[in-house]
């Protein structure tokens, strides 16, 4: 009886990882479809915040930085207002993407400023409420994407390498200039998955994107950099 249950939550933590895999996929294909213009990076389960999060999808311009939490069918709004709040200090703006089931309770959970996009029926997606631009973004969670060599170059000074790079941050973290640190924060992202973001759009099939195909857009541009 006890194996037969291990099975089956097994079962059905299978069925929901595909399930938000394919959600992903959907949402991006709306995201590429409606994007009127074509410069701008992508990026999918990137890790960022002093709290070690992973945004379900990021788009980044040159002018701001958009994240998209998504919560599919079989998905749960459970941690969904402490993910929220890491979003709001990191990326200009913020929009949950949910299955329609989820709305009401999004719309309970999520702040004025948060955006609101329902997936209303199978690759129909529709913007419930817009996002409003975060004006209280955090330096130490804007600095866990850079490596201590970025932080070189944005400090212009060496840096003491026997300092744990966490501890680095936070000691550095109130001496920022936000607008500047905001900046390089963008450029560096959006040219960090730019070539990645390329390939992705060269390699997928037009309105058909395969959970397989996320994986160009994952986590590949960390590999190399000691950022954590």
């Amino acid at each position: 009886m006890g194996e037969s249950l291990i099975i089956l939550e097994g079962k059905n933590m299978e069925r929901k990882k595909f399930g938000d895999l394919f959600a992903k996929c959907r949402f991006l294909e709306w995201i590429i479809k409606h994007n009127k213009s074509k410069n701008y990076s992508l990026a999918s389960e990137f890790l960022f915040s002093e709290e070690k999060r992973y945004a379900d999808i990021i788009k980044i311009t040159k002018f701001s930085t958009t994240a998209y939490e998504i919560k599919s069918e079989k998905d749960n709004t459970y941690r969904l207002y402490e993910q929220l709040n890491c979003y709001s200090k990191t990326f200009d703006y913020t929009y949950v993407v949910c299955h329609i089931k989820h709305l009401e309770a999004v719309y309970k959970i999520a702040h004025l400023g948060i955006g609101i996009i329902a997936e209303t029926a199978p690759h129909k997606f529709k913007i419930i409420r817009k996002a409003t631009k975060n004006l209280s973004l955090s330096p130490l969670s804007l600095l866990t994407l850079f490596s201590r060599v970025e932080l070189q170059q944005f400090f212009n000074k060496k840096l003491d390498k026997t300092i744990p790079l966490e501890m680095l941050r936070k000691q550095l973290s109130p001496e920022i200039n936000l607008e500047n640190l905001k900046k390089y924060f963008r450029d560096t992202l959006f040219n960090r998955y730019k070539i990645l973001t390329e390939r992705f759009l060269r390699e997928i099939e037009k309105d058909n994107i395969h959970p397989d195909d996320l994986l160009t857009l994952s986590r590949s541009a960390n590999i190399g950099q000691s950022i954590w």
